[in-house]
């Protein structure tokens, strides 16, 4: 079995070997299966820049894969595609993606690592953007903020929202001012691996009672997740316990397409996706992001997110709960 080479292309990864690929797997893994998927665990070769065709051709050409079979992810994009095939016209390509699909979601050592100083480059950015409000602020003022402190701490690939005031009602370029509601949403990424997390607070003033009682059901949805989270149970399983941890505050929460969130890893979002009627079982080492909000058209939309590791024998969540709107 030759080294299996990783590379993100087009934000999509191609992964080569001398071996052969498959479409999916049925029934139990064999002995060489086995060692493929192995081998797709390792961590990516520090030596590519990720998104560049050009340093994949030079990899592919190194190690001498140019009649290799070769798996590939069917979302990949139709130019890097056709870039490959033209540079090595005897290479033959494989759809890959179920395999690439059910592997990625459980993450080693390494991965894990990184997505959890990711996760909590997040946390910091976030609290200190939230402390350097003013007011008179525009939303996309607090974006770039917010981008600015992930990249100064040391998060790379920044993706971040920020939505202030009645939503989504309020007017075009609307200022902040005191007793608004700053949602901010923060992703970032460390060795290319991602770590998201949303958090919402009131500036200088105090929630109302039904905004309050809002943020406690999501932060309750978040600790029923962190409790029911272990390997064995189903997506479903978790997102069951997810509602009724939101309905204990808000009786009459119902998410759109009952979609509660997803995961993590070389991509954000990865699946498996939390949503009812996922029969997906969670193992060791999957990386689950519960991502909760209300909308209360007229009066505010909430968010609460955080991200939880899935253990041998629970799981462990990697920042601290927000249960508090105020900053």
């Amino acid at each position: 079995m030759g080294e299996l080479l990783d590379c993100d292309l087009d934000h999509v990864s191609l992964h080569l070997s001398e071996g052969a690929w498959y479409n999916s797997f049925s029934g139990p893994l064999s002995e060489r299966d086995q060692r493929m998927v192995a081998l797709m665990k390792r961590r990516y070769s520090p030596g590519l820049d990720p998104g560049d065709t050009g340093a994949l051709i030079e990899a592919i050409q190194e190690k001498k894969l140019e009649n290799a079979v070769v798996g590939v992810e069917d979302k990949m994009s139709m130019k890097a595609l056709d870039a490959i095939k033209k540079e090595f016209p005897k290479m033959h390509i494989r759809n890959a993606s179920s395999l690439l699909e059910s592997t990625r979601s459980v993450k080693n050592r390494h991965e894990l690592d990184s997505m959890i100083q990711a996760t909590k480059i997040s946390a910091r950015a976030l609290d200190e953007t939230h402390q350097a409000l003013t007011a008179g602020m525009s939303s996309e003022e607090i974006r770039d903020l917010l981008a600015k402190n992930l990249r100064k701490m040391g998060g790379s690939n920044p993706g971040v929202s920020a939505d202030i005031g009645v939503y989504p009602n309020r007017q075009l370029g609307y200022k902040l001012k005191r007793g608004d509601l700053v949602v901010l949403d923060a992703v970032n990424s460390v060795n290319h691996r991602f770590g998201d997390l949303g958090m919402s607070r009131v500036f200088e003033g105090k929630a109302s009672d039904k905004l309050s009682n809002s943020h406690k059901a999501l932060s309750n949805g978040i600790q029923a997740c962190r409790e029911a989270a272990r390997p064995g149970i189903t997506i479903t399983d978790l997102c069951n316990a997810i509602l009724k941890g939101i309905q204990d505050y808000y009786p009459g929460y119902s998410r759109s397409r009952n979609v509660f969130g997803h995961s993590v890893g070389i991509e954000c979002p990865e699946i498996p996706i939390l949503t009812l009627g996922n029969q997906t079982v969670l193992e060791p080492g999957m990386v689950l992001n519960p991502d909760i909000l209300v909308y209360d058209y007229g009066s505010y939309m909430l968010l609460v997110e955080n991200t939880i590791l899935v253990t041998e024998k629970g799981c462990e969540l990697v920042t601290d709960i927000e249960r508090t709107l105020s900053a």
